[in-house]
């Protein structure tokens, strides 16, 4: 992009679209032409696409996915589409950005601003007041397929956040608002202090129900201060609703205002209720603007131009706890912590404006050009792929039965204990590993890694694995090297400061981790604290919380986490089990492990039971998917449930699943699997389905079968039809057969491997093929087998995939790209002596099996998708064999519809 911004993302397919208040734009590799406001191109290539050329009077503020295949809404400030009046709310075709017929939205007296779809019904909010001649306040409900206006919604926005009578007076209305997955809830913010008549200052959140939208019991009124009211009127930026609908994310601007959200991201629960709802973490900035949110499973995305995040003590500069995070950063969902991902902007600009997580990554717009320190040219937008990415740091916690480690002072300074949770074994001497224990304050075991602190006032951290430590490493991530130095341009540099908890290390008498909060008792003091821990980035959090009152501290003398209950070493009576509640220690308590002296302040358990590893494939076709967890493992356990959740509110068990959407849409599936040992591990994955296009395509007949000849006579479907597409694949046990195929066929693709080859072939059927044989000709006599297909209502072959693989029992065909209304065929084969039986996938049909004779004969197996594909990524089918396949090769080939 080449001048202005970014101001919004979305990825349909193959195809990203933009829109902002940019004008000019380049294609990777290309010359510069004009887009005014909205532009797509391939997410593969970079390439603009020259047939998608809307014209616009006015700046795009959000685009998202259509209600059907290959169709675009579109909010904003425009008047004009095409060279027509037209309302801010627009249906675009997003093959040539025609406008879609019948799609007409009422006229808006002012600029909408954001756009959410739930079911039938689409929810439009910005600054107009009058919709269609009535009033709306800001915020309205159309019909999904017309742009009808729909009396479902009438909650409307009044009063100026900033009533002052002086400042900075912008316009009343919505600017930004989302949906919960299920269509239950939806929360909008934006300059308003009051909602259908009821005080929400600048964030509301209303009840979906089946008949009416009614505001909910969800206030909070941490909005309502003015911050810097001179400069900014309402100071609301973004929302994001998480993938489940269960909590969303808030990001701002306004200055820093002790005690208040402003620039800050700041989680809050969805289904909360009250007057006086506080939010369950805040990401504070010190003082830099946050507007873009993107939520997911893994992360919470946050972009701006800020400089640092965990900065809830800085003013426009770095104090203790602060870390770099120049313009774009990952938060934990659970606490807000920044994790250890960390590309950054520099120059920053004036912001992010726009951020969409993809299946395969997350898309960056902004105003600025560059990525990291000047590192990589993006102009205003940029694109981080999950592949070659990370994982988030495991941070699993001990079970019982196992290990306590007790580290002390003296001759033997580190022992074990067998400890189930109410009885102990008789401590044995273990090797210390090279650590001075008598220097350590509090230690706990987190997925293989050891983190404890030392009385010199750091946090370290060891791997440790059957008793053996690795070498030691300082946690010091509030000094990223990266960004050391680094001039912001606001008259400092990204340098972080260390967090404050460094100073209490040497007073920590113990230290346990649990679920993103790092627990610690200090010499002399009789609570129990808190804060907020990334595993991931070694980030501890700025806020102290207190976690218990009902109980005196003072007396704890190490303390770890085991199998829900927190075990308090005491410098007087021993060790006492005390029962989680709510995930602070303050339920019933009793007195454990007798007969050894548990007295230690670098007490944990060591063995780990390390959690289970979810993965799982996902195959759509219309709008039902097929999920196999198979690719699942737990390396020291056995995995006993696979629960899915399908993300419309149903869920299933098993470690294979099929499941059906009633609606077209964007689904989140999660996995979630569990061991023997009551360990769990999460995997998501976005899917988007809908109804099938329509299709002229129309499978007739096949026939197969299996030789070993020179000249193979192959017979042809007798329901063969003039005009049909005919299809042909043959396999042969040779790498050279040579094959010379009848007059009229044309070759579409070969494939060898080895001794192994794979040949296809395509024709237009005529009367007379119906019910023949026709002749071969090949290169000696390999063994073989032929499959002839007949489809009508194509007569072209699209993308034409082959693939092969060794030693395997599953056979995945590769992907291909296909349009709306397309079939998609399908084709495994392989040399194998030993395979008798072929399975294929449920999402397709199997269309014909042919099995060969002898030692290194060749099976094969044909299908196809029976019914039209919507347009995008094809392929990907796994078909299994009874036995392992020496050689195997998959075909993907698209047929077009016409």
């Amino acid at each position: 992009m080449d001048n202005n911004s970014v101001r919004t993302i979305t990825q349909i397919g193959d195809t990203v679209v933009l829109g902002g208040n940019f004008t000019k734009a380049t294609s990777v590799g290309g010359t510069q032409v004009t887009r005014n406001y909205l532009l797509s191109f391939n997410a593969d290539t970079g390439k603009i696409s020259t047939s998608f050329v809307p014209a616009l009077n006015g700046s795009v503020e959000e685009v998202l996915r259509g209600p059907t295949a290959n169709t675009l809404y579109v909010v904003g400030g425009f008047s004009e589409v095409n060279g027509a009046s037209s309302s801010r709310v627009t249906l675009l075709n997003l093959s040539d950005g025609s406008r879609v017929a019948g799609f007409r939205a009422p006229a808006m007296n002012g600029r909408a601003n954001t756009i959410a779809r739930a079911g039938d019904q689409i929810f439009v909010g910005g600054n107009f007041q009058d919709v269609g001649g009535s009033f709306y306040g800001g915020l309205v409900a159309l019909d999904a397929s017309s742009g009808a206006l729909l009396p479902y919604l009438n909650t409307p926005v009044t009063e100026r956040h900033n009533n002052s009578g002086g400042g900075a007076q912008g316009a009343i209305g919505v600017r930004d608002l989302d949906v919960t997955p299920g269509g239950s809830r939806m929360v909008a913010i934006g300059n308003f202090k009051k909602v259908d008549g009821l005080s929400r200052d600048q964030a509301v959140v209303v009840d979906l129900t089946p008949t009416s939208a009614t505001v909910a019991n969800w206030q909070t009124r941490r909005y309502e201060p003015g911050c810097f009211n001179w400069a900014f009127d309402t100071y609301m930026r973004g929302v994001d609703m998480s993938p489940d609908g269960s909590y969303f994310v808030i990001a701002t601007t306004g200055g820093h205002n002790n005690g208040t959200l402003c620039d800050t991201a700041a989680r809050f629960e969805s289904d909360a209720t009250g007057s006086n709802i506080q939010p369950t973490w805040v990401a504070d900035t010190g003082g830099d603007t946050l507007w873009a949110v993107e939520t997911t499973e893994q992360a919470v995305y946050v972009g701006g131009h800020q400089r640092w995040f965990n900065n809830a003590m800085g003013s426009d500069r770095a104090e203790p706890g602060a870390v770099p995070r120049p313009g774009i950063a990952a938060l934990d969902p659970r606490t807000g912590v920044p994790l250890k991902w960390n590309p950054g902007r520099n120059p920053r600009g004036a912001a992010v404006y726009a951020l969409h997580a993809s299946s395969d990554g997350l898309w960056m717009g902004s105003d600025t050009e560059w990525v990291g320190n000047r590192r990589y040219h993006r102009p205003r937008v940029a694109f981080f792929s999950l592949a070659g990415g990370a994982r988030v740091a495991n941070d699993s916690t001990p079970t019982l039965p196992g290990e306590a480690y007790l580290g002390t002072s003296g001759a033997n300074p580190l022992r074990t204990v067998d400890f189930d949770g109410t009885t102990a074994g008789a401590p044995t001497n273990a090797n210390s590993g090279g650590i001075d224990w008598s220097r350590v304050r509090g230690a706990f075991r987190v997925g293989n890694n050891l983190i404890y602190g030392q009385n010199d006032g750091a946090l370290y951290k060891r791997s440790f694995d059957n008793g053996t430590f690795g070498p030691a490493s300082k946690l010091d991530p509030y000094n990223d090297p990266a960004w050391a130095g680094v001039d912001t341009g606001s008259g400092n540099t990204y340098d972080g400061r260390i967090s404050a908890f460094y100073s209490q290390i040497p007073n920590v008498t113990g230290m346990y981790y649990d679920n993103g909060r790092l627990f610690y008792t200090l010499q002399g003091q009789s609570t129990l604290f808190y804060r907020f821990f990334s595993v991931d980035s070694g980030i501890v959090g700025v806020d102290q919380f207190q976690a218990s009152t009902g109980r005196n501290w003072s007396t704890t003398d190490g303390m770890f986490a085991a199998a829900g209950k927190v075990y308090v070493a005491s410098s007087s009576n021993g060790l006492t089990a005390i029962d989680v509640q709510n995930g602070v220690p303050s339920g019933s308590s009793s007195t454990v492990g007798s007969g050894v002296d548990w007295r230690s302040r670098a007490l944990f358990i060591g063995r780990v039971n390390s959690p289970p590893e979810a993965a799982f494939t996902a195959t759509c076709t219309d709008r039902t998917c097929e999920v196999d967890g198979s690719d699942s493992k737990d390396d020291r356990a056995t995995i006993t449930s696979y629960a899915w959740e399908f993300g419309d509110g149903k869920s299933a068990n098993g470690k294979q699943s099929r499941h059906s959407y009633e609606d077209d849409g964007s689904y989140t599936i999660t996995l979630t699997v569990t061991d023997d040992g009551g360990s769990t591990d999460i995997a998501n994955r976005r899917v988007r389905v809908s109804a099938p296009p329509p299709s002229t395509v129309k499978y007739r007949a096949a026939t197969g079968v299996a030789r070993h000849q020179a000249r193979p006579r192959v017979p042809i479907p007798a329901k063969t039809k003039r005009g049909d597409t005919l299809l042909a694949l043959a396999t042969f046990a040779s790498r050279h057969p040579k094959p010379k195929a009848p007059k009229g066929w044309r070759l579409v693709g070969r494939k060898t491997a080895g001794q192994f080859a794979s040949f296809a072939w395509t024709k237009s059927a005529t009367t007379a093929d119906a019910g023949s044989r026709k002749r071969w000709r090949l290169a000696g006599r390999p063994k073989a087998t032929f499959t002839v297909a007949a489809y009508a209502g194509t007569d072209s072959i699209g993308a034409v995939r082959k693939s092969t693989a060794r030693r395997t029992k599953k056979h995945r065909t590769p992907t291909a790209r296909a349009s709306a209304g397309d079939w998609v065929v399908s084709y495994w084969a392989d040399r194998s002596s030993s395979t008798t039986k072929w399975k294929a996938p449920k999402s397709v049909a199997a269309r014909r099996r042919v099995f060969g004779a002898g030692k290194g004969r060749v099976t094969s197996l044909l299908a196809d998708s029976n019914g039209p594909v919507n347009r995008g990524r094809v392929g990907r089918q796994t078909a299994t064999t009874n036995a392992k396949s020496p050689r195997s090769v998959a075909w993907t080939i698209v047929l077009n519809g016409n």
